[in-house]
């Protein structure tokens, strides 16, 4: 035992930083598409924020998949646990992720005759 005993103690402080990453800015899609690759490789959790602000066309559909980058293969997979239901009009979708990977992308499949949504998708993310 140190001579300081059992009185003495230690404290651990835990500081989480977070990063903003726009993965969709403003603007309306006709076709399917992905976002940029952002390198997340700091964090280790986020929460995913899709608004979907106008939705057109004869049965619009649209998909999203939050995706990261296989180092190995250069392919994207889409990030286990990360399910986002189909949107069929205006919405906002909230999903929490974790386990990304280093490198992520958002893609989104469109549906329906002449589809178009608008809409924004963000990620804020802590280490």
């Amino acid at each position: 035992m140190d001579r300081l005993g059992s009185a003495f103690t230690n404290a651990v402080a835990i500081v989480n930083n977070t990063q903003e990453f726009t993965l969709h800015a403003t603007g309306a899609e006709t076709a399917s598409g992905n976002s940029g690759t952002f390198d997340v490789s700091e964090n280790k959790e986020g929460l995913l924020i899709i608004d979907i602000t106008a939705a057109s066309g004869t049965t619009p559909t649209a998909n999203f998949y939050f995706e990261t980058l296989d180092f190995l293969s250069g392919k994207y997979v889409t990030v286990p646990g990360v399910t986002i239901a189909q949107q069929t009009g205006v919405a906002t979708v909230t999903t929490a992720v974790t386990n990304f990977g280093e490198k992520i992308r958002l893609r989104w499949v469109l549906g329906g005759t002449t589809p178009s949504f608008t809409f924004t998708a963000g990620l804020t993310a802590k280490s």
